[in-house]
């Protein structure tokens, strides 16, 4: 057997059932482990993930935000990748933020964070953890 070693960065998806059943697709392969501990490990793994959103340089637009004429907010689009700039001093629920040569503000509900460097996969982790909390969300209802 040949031990492989992965990090946060090559999870592409995650999931657990009730079963014991731990699925990982981890840089592009997918890993089934049985375990009695596979919900708990499944939790820690999105805990993980999200206390890293804090570290966050760079977020993904998940809606439109357009502005036009106050030139201290920022416009973009759903898809964009926003470099964030020092969030010192911002107003709870804002960024300060670069795209496309323009800065300036905008709010934080139109984002999600993107862990490292905007990588494709990077940016596939950051939709995840949205879809996995908006799905927790509606399990909760």
């Amino acid at each position: 057997t040949i031990l492989t070693s992965y990090g946060l960065t090559d999870i592409h998806d995650f999931s657990a059932n009730e079963h014991g059943a731990l699925k990982l697709v981890l840089s592009g392969q997918k890993q089934e482990f049985s375990t009695k501990h596979a919900m708990q490990m499944c939790d820690l793994i999105e805990n993980t993930l999200r206390s890293r959103v804090n570290d966050a340089q760079y977020v993904l637009a998940v809606a439109d935000y357009q502005t036009s004429e106050e030139e201290t907010l920022l416009s973009f689009s759903a898809g964009d990748v926003i470099c964030l700039i020092d969030r010192a001093g911002m107003e709870e629920g804002w960024f300060f933020g670069l795209f496309n040569g323009h800065h300036g503000c905008f709010p934080s509900e139109v984002v999600i964070p993107i862990i490292g460097e905007p990588t494709p996969t990077a940016i596939q982790q950051a939709k995840l953890l949205v879809a996995k909390k908006k799905r927790r969300e509606m399990e909760k209802r």
